[in-house]
């Protein structure tokens, strides 16, 4: 199904009402309107000293402030994958998404190949 401009707009807000009146309506799978409220926190590094892990609810306070820790590495993932979703806009390859994007039939004129997925161009 190869949509474009206003139709594709109009059928992703269909398929997102789709879904959203799914997880509303299954409400032995996914609770309801309330959502998934009884999620488990993760037990990692159970210990005599934390029980139930250290991503547990009750393990507010200590030394290191592992939440602190856990922020960060969400800081500098982020980081690195601006900086990897930079790099591959710029290489070759991301020059032929951002054209197919702008305009496919003029990108196609260009070159671009954009129908058997190969975004490399014709040779």
């Amino acid at each position: 199904m190869r949509l474009r401009g206003d139709y594709l707009a109009i059928v992703t807000l269909g398929f997102g009402e789709i879904i959203r009146l799914m997880a509303d309506n299954l409400a032995d799978i996914t609770n309801g309107p309330r959502g998934l409220n009884e999620v488990a926190y993760p037990r990692l590094g159970e210990s005599e000293r934390l029980p139930e892990g250290v991503f547990s609810s009750g393990n507010s306070s200590g030394g290191r402030q592992l939440r602190h820790l856990v922020v960060l590495l969400g800081i500098i993932l982020m980081a690195g994958i601006l900086l990897l979703v930079g790099n591959l806009e710029r290489s070759r390859v991301g020059r032929a998404w951002v054209a197919i994007r702008d305009d496919e039939d003029a990108a196609e004129v260009m070159g671009v190949n954009n129908v058997s997925g190969s975004s490399y161009g014709r040779s």
